[in-house]
């Protein structure tokens, strides 16, 4: 931070003879923005410190733009609220669909959390609870607050800045890669845990530093929440020798398994399954267990049926395929039958 001094050849006496533009301040600082390129100072910026009142004059003759619609003007974005005023309406950003929910792992097995409500730094933390989606125009969406993570960038490019929770309006956009997250069209600005450490403390922040994102400690991921759901009338093939009479056994046999991908069940007996690949039953109550994203699976309570529709129970015969005290009339719609 700059300090006007004469030890250093400064002389606040003189008049303004200089123009430049303050773009941000902090209780300490006024970060402000050079014309002489980004080879003079911080990359074209410095810190003016606000403890030194009046520095440098820089709060004389202060100059700034007004948005204002006159009457006979059509501006886009402006509304007219029924005073002498125009309203300036804010443009809603376009935050797109969602490509990938789920948690954000770091590679140390931490999960990324909102510190607090006051900092919104996104730390990383021991519960991973917090569901995050990437969207297809490049937001990172906390699905909790709707609010987006981004980068504050407080004037100092050289040593990176912090990730934080902030309105979506003002979002940074991310590159999603196999190892991690990366500033939209900055392959080389990409998250870090602060401080550097394969296996980072409890709460670290997670931080931007420009030093390339293909190691350890920036691999970054979604992991998509997974369920079990249940297909009717389906079996699995490649059994893979394990077996359980208990449903919930045979679920934590699979999970530790690391070539489990399903369970297959005869009636009686689940067994574990290195297949995820559907085949069609001999025998009535055959059923398979295969691992999905949440987001399209089937409510719990209800299976998969072979019309690839979620019912409490499936049946082979039309009845079966509608509502209970149904039936499906020729138009293919289930009606009461009096209506068919």
């Amino acid at each position: 931070i700059y300090e006007c001094l004469p030890a250093n050849g400064c002389d606040c006496s003189n008049s303004v003879n200089h123009a430049v533009t303050v773009v941000g301040y902090k209780p300490e600082f006024w970060l402000m923005r050079n014309t002489w390129g980004i080879w003079w100072g911080e990359e074209g910026y410095a810190k003016m410190s606000r403890a030194q009142d009046n520095i440098c004059n820089i709060l004389n003759s202060i100059r700034y733009p007004v948005l204002e619609c006159r009457d006979d003007q059509t501006c886009e974005r402006y509304v007219h609220d029924g005073s002498d005023d125009w309203a300036f309406e804010e443009e809603e950003v376009q935050v797109g669909d969602d490509v990938s929910c789920g948690k954000i792992v770091h590679y140390g097995g931490k999960c990324v959390d909102m510190a607090d409500t006051t900092t919104k730094n996104a730390v990383l933390t021991s519960m991973c609870n917090r569901k995050f989606c990437y969207t297809s125009n490049s937001y990172i969406r906390d699905t909790a607050s709707d609010m987006c993570l981004t980068y504050e960038n407080d004037g100092n490019l050289k040593n990176g800045g912090a990730v934080k929770f902030e309105g979506c309006a003002l979002a940074t956009r991310w590159d999603m890669t196999d190892t991690g997250f990366s500033i939209k069209n900055k392959p080389d600005w990409c998250w870090h845990p602060d401080g550097g450490r394969k296996y980072p403390y409890e709460d670290t922040k997670v931080i931007i530093w420009k030093s390339g994102c293909d190691w350890y400690l920036t691999h970054f991921s979604i992991e998509e929440e997974k369920c079990w759901e249940e297909v009717a009338n389906k079996t699995l093939g490649s059994l893979l020798g394990d077996e359980s009479t208990d449903f919930n056994e045979a679920k934590e046999l699979c999970v530790e398994n690391d070539d489990c991908k399903g369970l297959y069940f005869d009636g009686e007996t689940y067994y574990l399954s290195g297949s995820d690949e559907l085949e069609a039953a001999n025998d009535t109550g055959d059923k398979a267990f295969i691992i999905v994203s949440c987001d399209e699976a089937c409510d719990a309570g209800t299976m998969l049926c072979d019309d690839n529709e979620c019912r409490q129970e499936c049946s082979d015969d039309d009845e079966g395929k509608c509502p209970s005290g149904t039936v499906l009339c020729d138009d293919g719609e289930c009606k009461h039958e009096h209506m068919c």
